[in-house]
C-alpha cells in the first residue's frame, strides 16, 4: 500500500499492514475511515476531524486528551508518552 502525503499536511500513524505508516488527514477523511489511527508523537488514540462551517481546518484530535504532547491544543510543556498509548 502506498500512501501519498502532502509535506506541509497534518498527519497520524494508520494501522495498515501489519505496520504503522503516516497517513494525512485527507486521506484518512476520504479513503480509510474506521481504521486505527495513532498520534506520531505520543502514539495515542486519534480522530480525524473534518473542515468545520466556523472556518476550522481538518483535524486529527486524541481520543483521551494527553497534555503530554506537543500536538494537543492542552500542551503543558512536557512531552511524554501517552498513558495509553498503541502499539
Amino acid at each position: 500500500m502506498v500512501l501519498s502525503m502532502p509535506n506541509d499536511a497534518d498527519t497520524c500513524e494508520l494501522w495498515a499492514n501489519k505496520a504503522w505508516t503516516p497517513v494525512d488527514v485527507a486521506s484518512v477523511l476520504t479513503k480509510y475511515t474506521g481504521r486505527k489511527l495513532r498520534c506520531r508523537e505520543c502514539h495515542g488514540a486519534v480522530r480525524a476531524h473534518s473542515a468545520g462551517k466556523d472556518g476550522m481546518r481538518p483535524h486529527f484530535e486524541h481520543l483521551i486528551g494527553h497534555s503530554d504532547c506537543s500536538l494537543g491544543h492542552y500542551f503543558n510543556g512536557t512531552q511524554t508518552r501517552h498513558h495509553k498509548a498503541l502499539a
